[in-house]
């Protein structure tokens, strides 16, 4: 280390400390001992070499109208009432203000940056409030940025009250010579934590809580790390604030040693995390890894992992100092013990203690930002033979669209003509994807740029009557009468042919020798998974199912969840083990997450606003992508346009039927919810009810030329088609109790024309999800049925011997807080990929 930028816990630190609950400390603090620590890692700093400045000790050397320009826009006065009497106006303008930040020293302007002090005044004022929002985080000056091996980015915070902290330590890195040479634009979010350097070759960079999947991108495509290798580190089944960045859970303590939390470490743990890997090739970054296990990744880069307990992480044992030569500082005795007795660790550990500033959540790491010498600019590696893996158009959300970087971020290009939006004027957060990944090495196409996804945030979810963002034919409207030349569903002559011909070529590779064209059609090995990171109780569409609490205080009564954050924590524990069960058995699973901003509390269920259909099915060229009429706007949400934009890429026809959910008359038609599809035969069987209309279910049925069978339910019912009724294969699943006895024998009569064979469940079993399952390719002339553990205990065993007839295993996964809160299960969560 060279130099290091600290700042030492002061009169922030001292507020904060008056409400350590609400200022994102860990516990009560004493600010003597803290500060005293403090100085005592910066000395040992000193002593190993390295130039330690504090911010206030660089913010001291700025000139006066630098500090006054910056106090000024830190000091506010307001009025409590909507009309201040004229003896108050006066204090209310940007004249007095100014007149007082004038005044002021050095030392003031200083305290004014660092506490961001509010005069409230009501009345003659003459008695104002004084209010304050203290920069108290800012003693962990890791955060506001990151130094890659090109140089200083500039972050951006997670938590807004944060904010003010990039400003202030922009200026002090530009007091002390260096320039940032990127920022991180809303609504994307990094936070330095998550940044941890490996060398001239590899760097990591933490996804998750604090840093977004599109900072990595806009990293990436605009070549801001420097490293011909980015290891992307996705959080995707935690997401847990105990473990908010990277460095709470992995350091690096030398080019052979790493220490990392034991609980993520393995394929088989709940909490693993999944490593993206890009490669740099002739100035392009491509993806040369694809969700690889983390500790797996770290192992094959030839790294001993020293496991840390989740008790000892948490007295901060991973959040040391590296600072160069072997040297390492740490605040708790157990990183030396650790560290010293691997044989692969030739340095020396020094211990200080720190629990003053650890009780401010974080660490030594955490609380220092090093530079170090600069260096060589990375070699261009034009020569790399290893394989190159093209970006899926459903595999990452940080990919470059056709290998190639997008450097240009004044424009945005809105389809349709719109117009251009410059990134310095950024709209607030509204709809900005979250990360995505793929399983299989396979997939080859591209997949949605940051610059799509500014847009979004600026546009929000796809609505009805809304023009989207189209490929090439931007007309494919199949709902419109198609121009001469199209096909019979609208859409002309594809771009995309050599892409889906080059898919169907390596798909074979993989799974063998091709099964029956028939068999293809009902069943896929590919899955969109929408993992339920932002996954709560939906007031809206609770109504909707029978099973599902009416209210918050009834699901704490009934079973005692107090926070939705307990309700996702175990959402996502359930969800990683569908996930991994998934994988292992060979789905290639394209896995999303979602955002607070997205404001999706269902979106797990992925299956209700949108399906895929195969050339074979649809009897065109193309793959065929259908978008549904939604009743609940939450739902509507889900529909973001950075996925669409992906699906599109593997499905250039469409169907866009969402514009019939608004007006006067607003029709609905919920997806694979309200749609039971035997693929093979071309048969959809629903049932009526207030999201499944008759108009819409068979406006779907002229356009994909299907025969449609509808049926009722019994009055007391409220369920979906999915709920009541599955078709597999050869095989089926069908809750005939609860469907209308006029309705229930044409059912009958038409699964047993096409050869399935029926299971029947009863309508206690139907409530538990019997038919909300799915079934999968999982190889040549191979499959699984997966469901919930809650299910297949419902199943009797003729069921179960019936089933297993016609799937090669029964894959039952522990379901239950999804399925109480969500009121639905495993099959709609698994949006299959025709």
């Amino acid at each position: 280390a060279k130099l290091v930028l600290t700042c030492s816990p002061g009169m922030p630190s001292f507020v904060n400390g008056l409400h350590p609950a609400a200022s994102l400390f860990e516990h009560p603090i004493n600010l003597d001992s803290a500060e005293r620590q403090h100085l005592q890692m910066r000395n040992h700093l000193r002593k190993l070499g390295a130039h330690v400045f504090t911010v206030t000790e660089v913010l001291e050397k700025m000139d006066m109208q630098t500090l006054q320009k910056l106090a000024a826009l830190r000091l506010t006065y307001e009025y409590e009432g909507d009309n201040p009497p004229a003896s108050v106006r006066e204090y209310l303008t940007n004249e007095y203000k100014y007149s007082v930040v004038d005044a002021m020293a050095k030392e003031q302007l200083i305290t004014s940056i660092m506490m961001c002090p509010c005069v409230k005044m009501s009345g003659e004022a003459l008695h104002p409030q004084y209010n304050f929002d203290p920069m108290g985080n800012s003693v962990f000056t890791r955060d506001q940025q990151v130094v890659t091996r090109k140089g200083l980015v500039m972050g951006r915070m997670a938590l807004r009250p944060r904010d003010g902290e990039v400003k202030v330590m922009r200026l002090c890195f530009r007091q002390l010579g260096i320039e940032p040479i990127g920022q991180i634009p809303a609504p994307f979010t990094l936070e330095g934590g998550d940044f941890i350097p490996a060398g001239d070759d590899l760097c990591f960079l933490g996804v998750g809580i604090r840093t977004s999947i599109h900072a990595a991108q806009y990293m990436l495509e605009n070549d801001l790390f420097g490293t011909s290798r980015v290891a992307v580190v996705r959080d995707v089944f935690e997401q847990c604030q105990y473990r908010m960045h990277l460095d709470t859970v992995f350091n690096i303590a030398s080019n052979r040693v790493a220490l990392m939390l034991s609980s993520i470490i393995g394929e088989d743990k709940v909490h693993r995390r999944l490593v993206t890997e890009y490669t740099r090739v002739n100035g392009v970054y491509v993806t040369t890894k694809l969700d690889v296990e983390f500790s797996k990744y770290v192992a094959e880069e030839g790294y001993e992992i020293i496991p840390v307990s989740p008790e000892d992480q948490l007295q901060y044992v991973c959040n040391f100092l590296n600072a160069g030569n072997g040297q390492i500082l740490a605040s708790h005795p157990l990183t030396k013990t650790l560290l010293e007795g691997s044989k692969n660790f030739q340095g020396h550990v020094e211990v200080i203690p720190y629990d003053g500033v650890t009780a401010m959540y974080g660490g030594i790491h955490c609380s220092t930002q090093v530079f170090r010498n600069a260096s060589d600019a990375v070699p261009e590696t034009p020569n790399y033979d290893g394989p190159v893996i093209r970006i899926s158009s459903l595999s990452t959300g940080c990919g470059l669209r056709d290998g190639r970087p997008k450097r240009d971020w004044q424009r945005l290009i809105v389809a349709q003509g719109g117009t251009e939006t410059s990134p310095a004027n950024a709209p607030p957060p509204g709809a900005a994807d979250a990360a995505v990944g793929s399983t299989k090495a396979q997939a080859a196409a591209t997949s949605t740029p940051a610059t799509e996804l500014m847009k979004e945030a600026s546009r929000g979810s796809t609505t009805a009557g809304e023009t989207m963002r189209r490929r090439s034919n931007p007309g494919a409207d199949m709902l419109a009468e198609p121009e001469p030349g199209d096909d019979e569903l609208g859409s002309k002559v594809s771009s995309h042919d050599l892409f889906l011909k080059h898919r169907q070529r390596s798909m074979q590779a993989v799974v063998g020798p091709k099964m029956s064209w028939k068999r293809r059609q009902q069943i896929t090995d590919t899955a969109l998974l929408m993992a339920p990171t932002q996954f709560s109780w939906n007031a809206e569409t609770a109504g909707d199912h029978a099973s599902v609490p009416q209210s918050f205080a009834e699901i704490t009564e009934r079973y005692g969840w107090r926070s939705d954050e307990e309700l996702r924590a175990l959402a996502l524990e359930e969800f990683s083990v569908l996930h991994r069960e998934l994988v292992g058995a060979g789905v290639t699973v394209h896995l999303y997450t979602h955002l607070p901003v997205h404001n999706t509390p269902d979106a797990v269920f992925a299956r209700t606003w949108f399906s895929t259909h195969s050339p074979e099915e649809t009897g065109g060229r193309d793959a065929c992508l259908v978008l549904y009429p939604l009743k609940n706007e939450s739902r509507r949400r889900e529909r973001r346009h950075s996925i669409i934009a992906n699906l599109e890429m593997m499905h250039p026809r469409e169907l866009n039927m969402s514009k019939f959910e608004i007006g006067t008359e607003p029709r609905y038609l919920e997806g694979q919810s309200s749609l039971v599809l035997d693929r093979i035969n071309k048969v959809a069987y629903a049932m009526g009810g207030p999201r499944t209309d008759m108009v819409m279910t068979s406006i779907w049925a002229n356009k994909l030329k299907y025969e449609v069978v509808f049926f009722q339910p019994v009055k007391h019912v409220r369920a979906f088609t999915a709920d009541i009724l599955f078709i597999g294969t050869t095989f089926a699943i069908f809750c005939a109790d609860v469907v209308r006895p006029d309705d229930r024998d044409a059912v009958i009569q038409r699964l047993e024309a096409t050869n399935h064979e029926i299971v029947y469940i009863d309508e206690h079993q139907m409530r538990h999800f019997c038919a909300n399952v799915a079934q999968l390719r999982i190889g040549d002339e191979k499959s699984a049925l997966v469901l919930s553990a809650r299910a297949h205990s419902c199943f009797s065993r003729n069921d179960v011997n019936i089933i297993q007839k016609h799937v090669s295993k029964l894959i039952p996964v522990k379901f239950d807080t999804i399925e109480t809160i969500g009121g639905s299960s495993v099959g709609s969560c698994i949006a299959e990929i025709f």
